[in-house]
């Protein structure tokens, strides 16, 4: 086979000028605004009228974000929704909460700008608007509670669990907060010892994995200077 010199730029060049004439699909954000998929998954919006108060939604998330307090007509059974809070900061887009929602009160918009300095900034907290309504005063408090006992008593669970997997996979546990094995395994070898740190540090991987990773961080130097000195 005979080998023509220079046959590989020909090629490059070839497909060069194939690309040239062809549209253009850079998109010039944020003079152009991007063309979004329907099924894009930007900020979760609530419903409130939609919303009929059974607790779906929060059972189904996996990173506690949404938490409501609810309470009771003052005539009849019927509960009403009276906040409802959705912390974006945990949010992982999993669609969860839209596919348990009986009513379809939950969605996902094409909002995807809404970036800000404070962690506060990016929750959404709902209170619709009940003064319409006469509610029974005893009754919202005990559903306050209950909510907030339901939410303790998930949390706990999921403390329980880590506290069991940092003991027996501390590696893939602790993983979460920290990249390096090594570390990892050095941190469990730390905090097994203390039942009281073993917890903290578990409760803070539930709670605020950004703040779990600082506090392993300060643990780890901390037991560095110790080995030094």
């Amino acid at each position: 086979m005979i080998k023509v010199w220079g046959s590989g730029i020909l090629k490059g060049l070839a497909i060069t000028l194939k690309h040239l004439f062809e549209w253009d699909i850079t998109e010039q954000y944020p003079e152009e605004r991007p063309n979004l998929y329907p099924r894009f998954r930007g900020r979760l919006i609530l419903n409130p009228e939609k919303c009929i108060v059974c607790g779906m939604c929060v059972k189904t998330c996996p990173n506690n974000v949404l938490s409501f307090t609810q309470a009771r007509l003052k005539e009849g059974k019927k509960k009403v929704l009276t906040s409802y809070t959705i912390d974006h900061q945990y949010c992982m887009f999993c669609n969860l909460c839209v596919e348990a929602c009986p009513t379809g009160g939950l969605y996902f918009s094409h909002d995807f700008e809404w970036a800000a300095f404070n962690r506060e900034d990016i929750k959404f907290v709902y209170e619709p608007d009940l003064s319409h309504l006469e509610l029974a005063s005893d009754d919202a408090e005990a559903g306050e509670k209950g909510i907030r006992a339901s939410k303790e008593d998930k949390n706990e669970k999921l403390i329980n669990a880590t506290i069991i997997a940092i003991r027996k996979n501390p590696a893939k546990a602790l993983g979460k907060i920290l990249n390096d094995e090594s570390e990892a395994l050095k941190l469990a070898e730390m905090i097994g010892e203390d039942e009281n740190k073993l917890r903290k540090m578990a409760e803070l991987i539930v709670i605020d994995k950004e703040k779990a990773a600082k506090v392993a961080r300060a643990f780890l130097v901390k037991g560095q200077k110790k080995e030094e000195g």
